[in-house]
């Protein structure tokens, strides 16, 4: 009789183990769908992500996330009181690699395009689809500028005065992503001389 106690109490001691693990599971679960809902409200589309989290933690939230296409990497450690510059400095490093990678990809996809008609290199060449809202995407390195003459109506950019009346721009690569965002197009930043072989700038076109 003794024994058969002895047994039942640690079958009771262990079910009660189980049971408790999994309301312990379940909980976390609850939780970080918590977190992961509360995210979903601030990423757009495929905007990257960086994780800051004990390992274990980061795990767990991997589990059970919705984003993790958008999870380009992870600083695995406790940073819950480090001055946000600290973790500025972790995680930008990540951040500027994912996006030198994403705009190598993009020249290289703008330079498959070309050979279908699809995408056009050089100031001129963009401006010219752009005003004929062909706009879907421009690639543009983040220090490039060139004024620019435009005849009134024109779809044509000089970048020397033409001999007719005209509008001058200091910097008519801003006023090309003025008029490619007015077309719903998106803008894409790189480093100096990633595009220097093709005038600094490209437009993956539309059509």
């Amino acid at each position: 009789m003794e024994l058969y106690l002895l047994c039942s109490v640690k079958q009771v001691k262990k079910g009660f183990e189980k049971d408790k693990g999994f309301m312990e599971e379940q909980r976390n679960k609850a939780f970080y769908n918590k977190i992961d809902h509360s995210i979903r409200k601030y990423i757009i589309g495929e905007q990257p992500m960086i994780l800051v989290a004990p390992e274990k933690s980061i795990s767990m939230y991997k589990d059970i996330s919705k984003l993790l296409p958008n999870i380009i990497g992870a600083v695995k450690g406790n940073y819950a009181h480090s001055e946000k510059e600290k973790l500025a400095s972790m995680v930008w490093p990540m951040m500027y690699d994912y996006y030198r990678q994403q705009f190598e990809k993009n020249i290289q996809q703008a330079k498959e395009l070309a050979g279908n008609h699809r995408a056009v290199f050089g100031i001129e060449a963009c401006w010219r689809a752009a005003s004929d809202g062909n706009a879907y995407q421009l690639l543009v390195e983040k220090d490039f500028h060139i004024p620019g003459f435009v005849v009134k109506n024109g779809r044509q950019l000089y970048l020397k005065p033409p001999p007719v009346p005209h509008i001058s721009f200091p910097d008519a690569v801003h006023e090309l992503m003025l008029l490619v965002r007015s077309k719903n197009g998106k803008i894409i930043f790189g480093e100096n001389d990633t595009l220097f072989n093709e005038g600094h700038i490209a437009l993956i076109t539309r059509y």
